[in-house]
């Protein structure tokens, strides 16, 4: 009769252990927006978990037997937690993150206007270099003959006198 009560008291605190878990995926949903598909890849993962956790609960207490009253022990745990400690632990938990967010976001924009401003110095210093070099370029005919213009270069005959065109 002791081992059944002790397996109980233990399935109790399993339950508890699980709801407090899902109660900071659901603080962290709170602080941080998800989409669907994350939320739902979350609850898998927590279920995946979870099945793992009482299983491996159930091997080492009980020897794998799976016994009525350790699933109505969990459920209390669940039922009791929700009701005794849940709520306070959400909304305390959400409620310091989220002040905390908001604290971490004014280093977070004095960065970012850093950042802006640092690149909007560099694209001013490439395009004064890019006048600098512009300026500086050769005036005049080329070696090769291009007069920077887009039509059809003439090349004079030897002699020094144009052909007419045929």
């Amino acid at each position: 009769m002791n081992r059944e009560l002790l397996l109980f008291a233990r399935a109790l605190w399993y339950g508890a252990a699980m709801l407090a878990v899902y109660d900071c995926l659901r603080i962290l949903r709170r602080v941080i927006s998800h989409k669907g598909w994350v939320t739902g890849l979350e609850d898998i993962l927590y279920w995946a978990g979870s099945s793992l956790f009482i299983f491996t609960g159930l091997y080492r207490q009980n020897s794998g037997v799976l016994r009525g009253y350790f699933f109505v022990g969990m459920a209390l745990g669940m039922v009791v937690y929700s009701w005794a400690l849940s709520p306070y632990f959400v909304k305390g938990a959400s409620y310091l993150l989220n002040r905390l967010k908001e604290i971490l976001k004014i280093p977070g924009k004095a960065a970012k206007k850093v950042i802006k401003r640092l690149k909007s110095a560099a694209l001013r210093g490439k395009l004064s270099m890019s006048r600098f070099i512009c300026r500086k370029a050769p005036k005049g005919e080329r070696k090769d003959g291009w007069n920077g213009k887009k039509s059809r270069k003439v090349r004079k005959p030897e002699g020094g006198r144009q052909q007419p065109p045929e």
